[in-house]
């Protein structure tokens, strides 16, 4: 006889358990508030900021991001940083990559803060966030809230290198 039989239970009735819990699991996730669709964007911005600043080591160029309340754009330097810099800005260009959405838009509802910078009033500007290839990354906090009156669900924190830090603020009851 086999282990399963002696103990009473079969092979199928095991996976029928296991796909019970399964479907529980799916039931709980999809009834979990609409934070959960937030928590998983910014989740994949910070996953992107640190596709950026490995970029940034790879490339030996910094990669920039600039924010703006309503999208987001990474962007690379186009020309050199010279040692004595002249009155011209550096020169940013767009990344080509088909792995990655470096540029893309937030929610209508989504609230973003980002301190102790602020939001650019255009995606065009120059970038706020600031990956280097040395792998020091600008010091920031960028806070995702579902609306300016709701406190925020969570933030990304650079402390000026990686790993980034995702910090999940939990509602008080």
């Amino acid at each position: 006889m086999s282990a399963a039989k002696q103990s009473g239970f079969t092979l199928l009735e095991i996976l029928m358990v296991l796909a019970i819990f399964a479907i529980a699991a799916g039931v709980v996730v999809m009834v979990l508030p609409s934070d959960n669709a937030q928590l998983q964007r910014a989740e994949q911005m910070k996953t992107i900021m640190e596709y950026a600043s490995e970029r940034a080591v790879l490339e030996g160029k910094p990669v920039g991001l600039s924010l703006t309340a309503s999208a987001y754009r990474f962007v690379i330097l186009g020309n050199t940083l010279q040692l004595i810099p002249d009155s011209r800005e550096p020169q940013w260009a767009e990344i080509d990559s088909a792995r990655m959405p470096l540029a893309g838009e937030f929610e209508k509802q989504e609230t973003l803060a980002l301190t102790p910078l602020t939001l650019n009033k255009s995606i065009d500007r120059p970038p706020q966030i600031l990956f280097m290839p040395d792998g020091t990354v600008s010091i920031f906090e960028l806070s995702f809230s579902s609306s300016p009156s709701e406190p925020a669900c969570c933030s990304i924190i650079s402390e000026g290198r990686l790993p980034l830090r995702f910090n999940v603020r939990r509602p008080e009851k």
